[in-house]
């Protein structure tokens, strides 16, 4: 037990030991205050304006801070004034307006410091001669400029002369080029222009400075852009829409917006008219800007182009409700936003489908209208058109057929008011369909059924897009008998060519034994066949399926190797 207290005793003390021997701690150096006494600056009627900058700064506090002013009274002697500045010091720039600034008797120029004063130590910047200007002005202050416009600073310029100068400062430098300026006949007021380079948001100070004096404050401004009128005021829709201006750019500091309509934007060269107008209505729209202090409106109004008359035209006189036909469209996307979620498209107070088709005629789809004239109208978020020429809505309505009794499918003429190049599918008694396409008002049809008539039951019209309307019809038209007389030769091998006499057989069934075979018809309606391969050698007797009807020839046909 006392070996065990010993050994924590010896440890103890090992560790106060170690405590004992730490570094003791050394206090940081500072680094000294550093001051910058700057040129005086003439403020006019002011007074002149004392200027010191504080470079550095470290943990003393100051306590009182100023300038020394010292001015030569002759005979070596010199008077001295301690200006203070009651503000608290801050890093950077510090000033004093002190008034009545005069040139001393002596005509030596006046000696500035700037000092500041802390708890244990006063420090001192250096020194700047300087001879107060003889000029005296009434500044402008805090001035909001455009490009090019005149500016005028009155005062008393009885002793300027062509050593002087106008300069702009801004906030990091001062311009090589001196801005021209005009000075009036009695000397009591100077002109100058905003120079052209400056750009909108530009913070600049004029200044009137010669070598021999110290400068005098003529102008701070702020600089404003301004946007130039547009060269034209009319346009189509999808027009691009150019802006010019004087001090414009798109990536300034503050902001410099484009007023149309109801719709501010950023300043941009160039707009899609489109994109501006997006959320509008109407086809006249105030245009101006605001440069962040005024609000501009041109007297004029941006005026979008109305499309024509010929701008939509329907190549069709009439069409059927529910169907498709060709239209000209293809100028008028110039003029109205035609997509599907910025435009509704109406005839007859119903929906209807327009498709602008680049290469290819435009089509429109027209609803279930009445029968009736009708304009098209467009409906859009700008404004809306409505055609002068009109649609004739027609049912379909078939009103016959040619004249028969027909060949076996041979042509017929169905008539009706069919609309021109309209697809329309025709049903047979039967069940049997097929599309035709009209041509000068009447469709050309196959009379397709093996009986003694052809009854068309519906006619019907529609594309891939919409259902197809259907007219039922009770036309028919007597197809002529058909006649089987006789084969010639009687006798032949495969490569035979076999007669069959009669008449009207286009169409027909040739049955041998239990072969059906279809004959081929040439140019004057007369018929005939080989026989095929696959029919054994033997006598045949030949009979025909006809407008439902059998004719069988007495003779026989024998087919040899």
């Amino acid at each position: 037990m006392k070996r065990t207290i010993a050994i924590i005793a010896i440890i103890c003390l090992l560790i106060s030991c170690k405590k004992s021997t730490t570094d003791p701690e050394v206090e940081p150096i500072q680094k000294a205050i550093e001051l910058e006494t700057l040129v005086p600056e003439s403020m006019g009627s002011q007074g002149t304006k004392l200027l010191g900058r504080i470079l550095a700064l470290n943990s003393e506090k100051v306590t009182e801070h100023g300038f020394i002013l010292i001015s030569s009274n002759g005979l070596n002697a010199a008077d001295t004034t301690w200006l203070k500045i009651t503000a608290q010091a801050v890093a950077g720039n510090n000033s004093l307006l002190t008034e009545n600034l005069t040139v001393p008797p002596s005509g030596q120029p006046f000696r500035v410091q700037y000092y500041a004063q802390t708890k244990d130590k006063k420090y001192w910047a250096n020194t700047i001669e300087f001879v107060p200007t003889p000029i005296k002005v009434k500044a402008l202050e805090d001035s909001r400029v455009t490009i090019g416009q005149q500016l005028t600073v009155t005062g008393d310029f009885a002793k300027l002369d062509d050593t002087f100068r106008i300069y702009m400062r801004s906030q990091s430098s001062i311009a090589a080029d001196p801005v021209p300026y005009t000075l009036n006949a009695n000397k009591t007021s100077i002109s100058f222009a905003v120079p052209q380079n400056l750009k909108h948001g530009n913070e600049i100070d004029f200044i009137l400075a010669d070598n021999r004096f110290m400068s005098s404050f003529l102008a701070k401004v702020s600089v404003l852009g301004t946007l130039l009128p547009p060269e034209t005021y009319a346009y189509n829709y999808v027009d691009v829409i150019r802006f010019n201006g004087l001090g414009l750019s798109s990536n300034t500091e503050v902001p410099f917006q484009i007023i149309i309509g109801n719709k501010i934007l950023p300043y941009s060269g160039e707009y899609h008219l489109s994109v501006l107008l997006s959320g509008q209505s109407g086809n006249e729209f105030r245009i101006g800007y605001f440069n962040g202090a005024d609000t501009i409106i041109f007297p004029k109004k941006i005026k979008l182009n109305i499309p024509s008359e010929s701008a939509f035209q329907f190549y069709n006189t009439f069409a059927h409700p529910g169907s498709t036909l060709r239209v000209d469209a293809a100028n008028l996307d110039l003029y109205l936003p035609l997509s599907w979620d910025k435009s509704r498209v109406n005839l007859g107070g119903k929906a209807a489908q327009l498709q602008i088709l680049w290469g290819q005629d435009d089509n429109l789809t027209i609803g279930n209208v009445a029968e009736g004239s009708y304009p098209i109208e467009i409906l859009t978020d700008i404004y809306n058109y409505t055609s002068t020429q009109k649609l004739r809505v027609e049912k379909l309505k078939p009103t016959g057929m040619g004249v028969g009794p027909v060949e076996p499918m041979g042509l017929v003429k169905v008539f009706g008011n069919f609309m021109e190049g309209q697809r329309y599918t025709v049903v047979e008694k039967g069940g049997s369909a097929y599309g035709n396409i009209a041509r000068n008002g009447s469709l050309d049809v196959y009379a397709m059924s093996n009986t003694k008539e052809f009854e068309i039951v519906k006619i019907g019209y529609g594309d891939d897009w919409t259902p197809t309307i259907w007219v039922d019809t009770n036309l028919k038209v007597a197809i002529k008998q058909a006649t089987f007389t006789g084969i010639s030769p009687l006798s032949g091998n495969y490569n035979t060519k076999i007669n069959l006499q009669g008449q009207n057989l286009r169409g027909a069934t040739v049955h041998i034994g239990e072969n059906v075979l279809f004959p081929t018809i040439d140019d004057y309606g007369n018929a005939y066949l080989y026989m095929p391969m696959y029919i054994l050698p033997g006598k045949y007797k030949i009979s025909i399926f006809q407008n439902g009807e059998w004719f069988t020839s007495e003779q026989f046909f024998e087919l040899k190797y």
